[in-house]
């Protein structure tokens, strides 16, 4: 079955199990898996990260998004995030649509509610906000391209 971004996949998915997930920055610059991804996308920090090849998906992202207006831009690709069950933080997945600036909530996140959005993301016009009065962690488990 295709998968946007990933092409046909042929044959039945390696046993490898999906590598730890870790914080993704702005290092080891140009190592992204995902293919055309410009330097400047928050990539995988693979001198302390470990890998797993045959898996279809890349190193999981944790990010820590501050409470009340913190977001976080999502870099290109595709995959499924985990927002945690935590009473004072409230996830939203939101598209920058129109004028620059603007963003529109796909998925308002509840507050006590565990949440899991399937993303398609280009790395600038998908992000996730928190309003909730905590901060809080998600995992961002992108689908390697």
């Amino acid at each position: 079955m295709p998968l946007p971004g990933v092409g046909i996949i042929l044959e039945n998915p390696s046993a490898s199990p999906i590598p730890t997930a870790v914080a993704w920055g702005l290092t080891n610059l140009g190592l992204s898996t995902f293919s055309g991804t410009s330097p400047f996308y928050q990539q995988p920090p693979y001198g302390t990260a470990t890998d797993t090849p045959d898996c279809y998906f890349q190193i999981p992202n944790v990010q820590t998004i501050a409470a009340t207006t913190g977001t976080y831009v999502i870099p290109p690709g595709i995959g499924y995030i985990s927002v945690p069950n935590t009473a004072s933080t409230t996830v939203a997945l939101q598209l920058q649509v129109g004028t620059v600036g603007t963003w529109v909530t796909l998925g308002p996140g509840t507050a006590a509610t565990a949440i899991v959005y399937f993303y398609v993301a280009d790395g600038v016009n998908v992000r996730l906000a928190n309003t909730g009065a905590a901060s809080v962690s998600v995992t961002i488990y992108p689908i390697r391209a």
